[in-house]
């Protein structure tokens, strides 16, 4: 008989029937649900005991429970007690521990701590492994510090960051700050680029290149009480040295906008619902890749090091936000001479994010910067770059030829990312140490 929820399951220990001798008591790993009203369990073979058998435990999960960040880290240990955050829900994964395809270790390693930035930065984590996640869902994360309110009045700029300026990440609020909004304009249809104020005009925001912040967003019930905090990761076009704002270019995803997903973008919606004055927590730095100069980048937070003389960017929609970062970074730097290549693809050419300011660049540096657009609707007369999705055949042409000196990266929709870019790269002959998805 199926419980509504199998969850209760997972982790709990099987009674096995009178046919195998002697009976045992197997641990369950996973469920899944079957084509016809049952559900499917993976059991551990060979770790069945007959001693001190007992019936499965637990009831079905009515709701999700809330769970503080302190509560998730108490839960460090790779048993079946272990939690982890992500993208603002808390998952109890253990059962899935000897299935993860990239090994155990690395998910016991993700026990206690929020794995937001590693879980979206790698191109292996498709839709299929979202789905898969659902199934080991418990709660959601509630409750983060507020530890930045008055941030903008208790600061001092003290501590030192880029270009001598004091890093507002990192000396106002251990990561976490305040931030009012100051500015908003907009760009497309459905895209805006949003001005924040830092604490103080001295300040810089403290984000080292190539790397992100998330926005949290205070989603409230009609009572006006805090229902549950939703993060979503952002990448400022604003240069990394500017001093007592930042920006970032922000996509809104409306409701009844697209039939698959009716009620729309819940964050950017909230982010576009917000007024000239509203402040929203800012959480950083985030991201697995940095761009130290001239052709230097560390990734995996820090376990890899390399250095190249051509880097490429593959970009999709609001995807340009990284790649428009660590461009502008080296074409801002004279002594930086990384050659670098662009493929931007959009719906249409009005779609096209910091069109003038890419445009400007490739102007300015046309040895250093090969620039190259494509989009999917129908072009207008006069239209000098490609229309359709980006193929292997594009990648060939506008991207640097591979090898050892060469870095390829990537952001854009899960889809064209994972189905078309990391392949296709694969198939031309780059290394996979050499391609890297933000």
């Amino acid at each position: 008989k199926s419980p509504k929820s199998p969850l209760p399951w997972i982790g709990q220990r099987a009674f096995s029937s009178e046919r195998f001798q002697p009976p045992c008591v197997v641990p369950i790993l996973g469920v899944q649900q079957s084509r016809s009203s049952g559900y499917r369990l993976y059991i551990e073979m060979g770790c069945g005991s007959s001693k001190n058998a007992e019936q499965p435990k637990g009831q079905p999960i009515k709701e999700l429970k809330t769970y503080t960040m302190e509560d998730v880290q108490k839960c460090n240990k790779p048993d079946e007690s272990m939690l982890i955050a992500l993208e603002g829900n808390v998952y109890a994964p253990f059962p899935f521990i000897c299935m993860h395809p990239g090994g155990g270790e690395i998910l016991a390693k993700a026990a206690g701590r929020d794995v937001t930035d590693e879980f979206d930065s790698n191109p292996k984590h498709s839709t299929a492994a979202r789905k898969m996640l659902k199934k080991f869902l418990v709660g959601i994360l509630v409750g983060q510090q507020d530890t930045a309110t008055v941030i903008d009045k208790k600061c001092e700029d003290t501590g030192i960051s880029l270009d001598g300026a004091p890093s507002a990440l990192r000396e106002c609020g251990n990561g976490q700050i305040e931030c009012t909004i100051i500015a908003k304009k907009q760009l497309s249809h459905n895209s805006f680029d949003f001005t924040f104020s830092l604490p103080s005009p001295n300040h810089v925001l403290g984000l080292p290149v190539g790397q992100h912040v998330r926005l949290v967003a205070d989603i409230r019930s009609p009572d006006g009480t805090i229902e549950k905090d939703v993060t979503r990761s952002y990448t400022p076009v604003s240069p990394a040295t500017q001093k007592g704002t930042f920006k970032v270019v922000i996509k809104v995803y409306y409701k009844n906008a697209h039939p698959e997903h009716p009620e729309g973008g819940q964050m950017t919606q909230y982010i576009d619902s917000l007024k000239i004055g509203d402040r929203m927590q800012v959480v950083g730095p985030q991201g697995a890749f940095v761009y130290q100069g001239q052709g230097t980048y560390t990734a995996g937070y820090g376990e890899n090091r390399g250095k190249c003389s051509k880097m490429g960017f593959v970009c999709g929609g609001t995807g340009i936000s990284p790649a428009y970062q660590v461009i502008q970074s080296i074409l801002s730097d004279a002594t930086d001479t990384t050659n670098l290549w662009l493929v931007y693809s959009n719906q249409s050419e009005s779609d096209i994010l910091l069109r003038e300011e890419l445009d400007k660049l490739a102007e300015e540096h046309p040895t250093q910067f090969k620039l190259w657009y494509t989009v999917t609707q129908a072009v207008p007369e006069g239209w000098a770059y490609g229309n359709g999705r980006v193929t292997e055949e594009m990648l060939a042409e506008h991207m640097p030829d591979p090898g050892e000196d060469t870095l390829v990266t990537a952001c854009g929709p899960p889809g064209m990312i994972e189905d078309v870019v990391v392949p296709s790269l694969a198939r031309l002959g780059h290394a996979d140490a050499r391609i890297m998805v933000f």
